[in-house]
């Protein structure tokens, strides 16, 4: 008689958050003081530097939601994880920004969407890094709502591959956006992927895109995951935020899928479908939650 062994992933989940608000400029650390987690884990805090010390022998998904509260109306922001120098960390070390550009109303042409979720996610991680203001008006303030989820994961044994994956746009801009199409990915980290697709065994997969408006017109829209077998995306997720000839909004969507996956522009909400996507701001992430 043959079994079938069921692999279970050690994963500890764990948040970090402010006791208080923050006033802070750009280059300041975010400065977590707080650590709540579901098990024992190799992440600590240092509340005076802003370093957060990770285990390197486990492998990291860590996502921050931003919560700022900008000085003037007109500021703009952007965040990323840094290395302990305060060196900005990059896609190729699985790092990806969140950004918010003021945009004018008279604005009609090339305004871009925000995202404002953060992502470390590296099964090499660094054994130090911050969540630093690379862009940030002065006296603004980070609240308390500002917080960081990490997934600590314990790798299985070598022959397996990583629970953790993702892939983005390095080269490939799309210079059309248009109803039921496919956004660009051309790198792919520990997962299968060609064609702007990845492939996997079942995982929660989560997937952005930032993108600007073209040709001076408004361009809203939905997006959604899409998969060759069954779609179980909870989406569409979002429709744009327009103001204006502009387009503001936080796009995303996620699911459960299985096999081929892609991220797909859903239904327009305007007249207008045109526009470009951003380099390095079409990007999914995934979690495999089938081990066997």
């Amino acid at each position: 008689m043959t079994y079938l062994v069921k692999k279970e992933l050690s994963v500890v989940m764990i948040e970090a958050t402010l006791s208080s608000a923050q006033t802070a400029s750009q280059n300041d650390y975010v400065l977590f003081d707080t650590l709540r987690a579901t098990g024992s884990h190799g992440v600590s805090l240092n509340s005076s530097t802003g370093a957060i010390t990770l285990d390197t022998s486990k492998h990291y998904h860590i996502q921050a939601s931003v919560d700022v509260e900008r000085a003037t109306a007109t500021d703009s922001w952007r965040f990323n994880f840094a290395d302990s120098n305060g060196t900005e960390l990059t896609p190729e070390q699985g790092a990806f920004d969140a950004t918010h550009e003021h945009q004018a109303k008279t604005t009609s042409i090339g305004a871009a969407s925000p995202t404002n979720t953060i992502i470390y996610q590296s099964t090499q991680p660094q054994s130090e890094i911050r969540l630093k203001a690379f862009t940030l008006g002065a006296s603004s303030t980070i609240t308390t709502d500002f917080s960081l989820l990490i997934l600590e994961v314990t790798p299985q044994d070598h022959n397996d591959a990583p629970a953790l994956f993702h892939a983005w746009n390095k080269d490939t801009r799309d210079l059309t956006l248009w109803t039921g199409g496919t956004f660009s990915l051309d790198r792919f980290s520990n997962c299968g992927g060609s064609f702007n697709t990845i492939e996997n065994k079942r995982s929660i997969v989560y997937g952005e895109i930032r993108a600007h408006a073209g040709n001076g017109q408004r361009i809203g829209y939905t997006l959604y995951l899409n998969n060759t077998t069954t779609e179980k995306a909870e989406g569409p997720q979002v429709g744009s935020n327009i103001q204006s000839s502009i387009l503001l909004a936080d796009d995303g969507a996620h699911g459960v899928v299985e096999g081929a996956c892609s991220l797909k522009m859903g239904a327009a909400v305007s007249t207008y479908t045109d526009g470009v996507s951003d380099y390095e701001e079409t990007r999914i992430f995934g979690i495999r939650i089938d081990h066997t």
